[in-house]
Parts: structure tokens; sequence; C-alpha cells
């Protein structure tokens, strides 16, 4: 009876040993959902500044389109008012053309009469040709001289003022032109402008979904990191005291050659990005490598143990176990009688050692009873 009690209580004891590995793994499964949920953080905000880059730059390209279509619809109208007032100056120059022509056409038809006169006057009073006749002769022609003289000045002017409405004919042409050139650009930046504030439109919808995952995301992180305080909470053993055992210390022998690579207590584990508090030690070792007993007891517990491959639980005088995980393959039965140095089995393959490339390892502790403690002080 003595001994199935000792069994039940050596593997309530492990169970207690390996209930941080199991909250571990709670921990770690949601240590990774809230890793990915970061890392969506991290890129949905990368998008998020781009696409807050790329608004800044649309509302640049959506004012410049507007200051050059401002600039263009000034161009417009300044030829619009230059087109009317051409047309006005034109109405004017051909009033004045007109004006001229018929003066000069009056002139010249005046200036026909009055020599037609002159001549029949001379021929015709030849033999009587006194003084009146000579003053009244001397006249006319000084009249259609003068007339004459008139006639050119306003021939000349009636051509200067034809070439200036040609010339006002075709500026006018040009800036019709122009203007029609201007509203083609006008309606190339319209459209432009129209393209532009559709995709600054899509941008802002964009924005304002990715703000909105973003807290949605933040939440998820806030709400996976409180789960795992409450896990790191009910963890157990993380307000046990180390357990008081009656051996000597520096005393017991290692179970194997190697270097301790998780101690035991409080340690914090990068994989995780988490604390977690360990009842053994890990101790780095060749794959195969002898495991040996550190005192003399009874094996009351060896085999497979969910992810701790092979395990032997020893079970000592004084209420005392000491537990021998990782192993490969053991080589002892339940029930076997050990000593100090006994082989118990060999180191095989941790996980977690591997993913660190350190190769093999054994987990080991010591407990009175339920509680553990630190094997370190009585190891030799």
């Amino acid at each position: 009876m003595e001994k199935i009690l000792k069994t039940y209580f050596c593997i309530f004891s492990f169970c207690l040993f390996l209930a941080p590995s199991v909250f571990a793994q709670k921990i770690e499964a949601q240590a990774k959902k809230l890793k990915d949920i970061e890392e969506q953080i991290e890129r949905r905000n990368k998008e998020l500044e781009e696409y807050m880059t790329k608004t800044e730059e649309l509302k640049t390209q959506l004012k410049a389109i507007k200051t050059e279509s401002d600039k263009e619809n000034e161009k417009k109208e300044e030829l619009e008012n230059s087109l009317k007032k051409a047309q006005s100056n034109i109405g004017g120059l051909k009033e004045k053309y007109s004006a001229l022509k018929d003066i000069y056409l009056r002139l010249m038809g005046e200036m026909s009469m009055d020599g037609a006169k002159l001549y029949l006057e001379s021929f015709e009073m030849s033999d009587y040709y006194g003084k009146d006749n000579i003053v009244k002769s001397v006249s006319l022609r000084n009249l259609i001289i003068g007339k004459s003289a008139l006639a050119k000045s306003v021939d000349k002017k009636s051509d200067q003022t034809d070439r200036e409405m040609k010339n006002l004919i075709a500026r006018r042409e040009q800036m019709a032109a122009e203007k029609r050139k201007v509203l083609a650009r006008l309606e190339m930046k319209r459209k432009e402008m129209g393209r532009t504030q559709k995709e600054m439109d899509i941008n802002k919808k964009r924005l304002k979904n990715l703000k909105e995952e973003i807290e949605r995301l933040k939440e998820s992180a806030s709400e996976l990191s409180g789960l795992i305080k409450k896990l790191e909470k009910k963890a157990p053993y993380k307000s046990k005291t180390e357990a008081y055992v009656p051996i000597e210390k520096n005393s017991l022998p290692w179970p194997m050659e190697g270097t301790v690579i998780s101690k035991f207590g409080k340690e914090y584990v990068p994989q995780l990005k988490t604390w977690i508090v360990r009842d053994g030690i890990r101790i780095k070792a060749e794959t195969g490598a002898r495991v040996k007993s550190v005192m003399s007891g009874t094996v009351i517990y060896c085999g497979p143990f969910r992810n701790y491959g092979n395990i032997v639980i020893v079970s000592h005088k004084d209420n005392i176990f000491t537990t021998y995980g990782l192993l490969s393959s053991v080589a002892v039965k339940n029930g076997e009688a050990v000593t100090e140095g006994t082989v118990l089995g060999f180191a095989g393959e941790d996980e977690q050692t591997l993913k660190e490339n350190k190769g093999s390892a054994l987990y080991f502790e010591i407990r009175r009873g339920s509680d553990a403690a630190d094997p370190m002080p009585y190891l030799k």
C-alpha cells in the first residue's frame, strides 16, 4: 500500500511538474496569435503611412491642377475681353474706312468736274480771256490742287486703315485659335481633376478602413495580452516557495555532464516573449549521453510522458523524488532499485533546445513531496 501511495503521490507530483509546460503551450499559442496580430498591425501601419503620403501627394497634385486651371481661366477671360475689344475696333475701323472711301470718291468726283469746267471755260472764252477770267481760273486750279492733295491724303489714310483692319482681323483669328486651345486645356484639366479627386476619395476611404482595422487589431492584441497575463497568473508554482530538502549542499553528483541552459525558477523565454517558472533545470547534452541516478532509491515510474519524451522518477528516503526527463530511451524498470551512478537512460532530443540550435538536453528536478527545490545548490 505504501508503495502504491508513493507511486500515486509521485505521479501527482509529476503532473504538477508538467503543468507549467501545459500552461506554457497555451501561453505560446496565444503569444503566436499576438505576434501575428502585431505583425498585421505593423503591416497595416506601413500601408496606412503609404496611403497618407499618397493622399498628401494627391492633395498637392489637385492643388496644382486647380492653380493651372485658374490661370487658364484667367487667360480665357483675357482673350475673350481682347476678342470683344478687337471686334469693336474692327467695327470702328470698317466705319472709318468706309467714310474715308466715300470722301475720297467725292473728292475725285469734284476734282473731275472742276477740271472739266476749267477746261471748257478756257476753251470757250479764249478770245475774251480777261483779268477776271484769269483770277477765276487760277482759283479753280488751286482748288483742284488742294482737293487732289486732300484726296491723296484720304487715300493714304484709307489704305492705312485697311491694313490696320486686316491686321486686327488676323489678330482676332489668332486669339480665337488660342482661346480654343485654352478651352481644350481647361477640359483636360477638368478631367484630370476629376480623376485625381476620384482617386483621392478612394484613398480616403481606404485610409478610413485601415484606421478602423488597426483599431480592431489593437483591441484584439490588448485582449490577447490580457489573456496571456491571466494564463501566467494561473500557471502553477508561481506563488510557491522553494522546498526544503534534507540533503547536504554540493553533495550530489551531476546526472550527466553538460551545461545548464535553463535554470530553476522564473525565467524569460524569448520565443514566448513572457516569463515562466521552472521546477527543474535543463542541461545541454550530446544525443545518447548516459543519464545517471544522483542517489540511491527505487524507480517508481519510467516511460513516455507527453512532450517530455521518456522520463524516469526515482523515490528516495525522506520523501525525496528526482525526475529525469527528455530521455531517448530508459535503461531501468518500474520497481527497480538503483544506486548513485546507475544508468537510468540516455539523453534525447528536446524540441525547444533544437529550436535554439543547442542539440539535446536533459530535464532534471528534485522534489520533497509535491514541492520542488533548485537542484543547483545540491550538485557538486
